[in-house]
């Protein structure tokens, strides 16, 4: 009865499409959020972090399309990699303001599930698109 049980539900493909949609997910909502508040993440990128103008549009967009990527599972590597090294950065950017690592929890989760899936791949349901089939398109 066990053993029917654990073939059932412990399903690596299915544990990381929910790691790959949850993670996805909420990069796709931090990036909308940039875009609809885009004049005050411009000037708090520019005047509070000393980024150059410009930095957060890139950012929000980098956010949504990797964010989309992570849960359509095409180039999933990459994107985790992308957004892994994004947060890395907004950690050690911020860690002046705050103090130690508290408040960046979110932050590290998210590095730490966008490394994994760079890690570990998409798994088996995923979207297969493959550069070639990009080029047919283009």
């Amino acid at each position: 009865m066990l053993n029917r049980i654990s073939r059932y539900w412990f399903n690596k493909t299915l544990g990381m499409f929910f790691i790959r949609a949850a993670t996805g997910l909420i990069f796709i909502m931090l990036g909308w959020m940039k875009l609809q508040s885009l004049p005050m993440m411009n000037s708090f990128f520019t005047n509070k972090l000393g980024l150059p103008p410009g930095t957060a549009t890139f950012i929000a967009l980098v956010e949504l399309i990797g964010g989309l990527m992570l849960i359509l599972g095409v180039w999933a590597r990459v994107a985790g990699v992308v957004l892994g090294i994004e947060m890395l950065v907004a950690i050690f950017i911020t860690l002046p303001t705050s103090q130690a690592f508290g408040g960046h929890e979110l932050e590290i989760m998210l590095m730490a599930t966008s490394f994994g899936v760079a890690l570990t791949g998409p798994a088996a349901c995923a979207s297969r698109i493959s550069s070639s089939t990009i080029k047919k398109l283009v």
